[in-house]
């Protein structure tokens, strides 16, 4: 248990540099190149526009600079993705509107708020999800069969679907 956490420590410590705001100069992006040939395919193309909004936090907040970083970048990559950052301590009502009640908090909003919120830096096995739900949004269009869109047409009440995730 101590080497995974010395790990996970050590790749924090890597990477932390590698993105997020810095006073002198540009920063590197923590997308490998593979990664921003897939952002570009993927976002570039896209019907549409996404807006993220990032909640953050001047308190206990770990990632939160990381992931201000790493959604510049893909915004960088796609020019139908936009990125606005709201402090929680400073705009809580804009995070509290939102739902995002911790920090980083992400918000995908496209034409309209489908609900979609992602808590943490969305990298490594989520990687891939995040990005094709950025462009599920912007186009407004989940990517599931009729039928099911019918079935959940006919919910009465509403439904919060929370999937966790974690490094195995």
């Amino acid at each position: 248990m101590v080497k995974k956490g010395f790990l996970l420590l050590l790749g924090l410590v890597l990477l932390s540099p590698a993105c997020g705001k810095r006073e002198e100069g540009p920063t590197e992006s923590l997308l490998r190149e593979k990664d921003r040939e897939f952002v570009s395919s993927t976002l570039g193309t896209m019907n549409g526009e996404a807006r993220i909004v990032l909640v953050t936090s001047q308190r206990e907040c770990e990632f939160c600079e990381l992931t201000e970083g790493f959604l510049e970048d893909i915004a960088a990559l796609a020019p139908g993705v936009a990125v606005e950052v709201f402090d929680l301590e400073k705009n809580g009502p804009g995070a509290e509107e939102l739902g995002i009640e911790r920090a980083p908090g992400i918000a995908i909003l496209g034409e309209k708020d489908y609900g979609v919120r992602y808590y943490g830096l969305p990298t490594g096995f989520e990687f891939i999800t995040f990005i094709e739900t950025i462009r599920a949004v912007a186009e407004g269009n989940p990517g599931l069969p009729p039928e099911f869109l019918t079935a959940l047409a006919s919910l009465e009440k509403p439904v919060t679907l929370t999937v966790f995730s974690t490094k195995t």
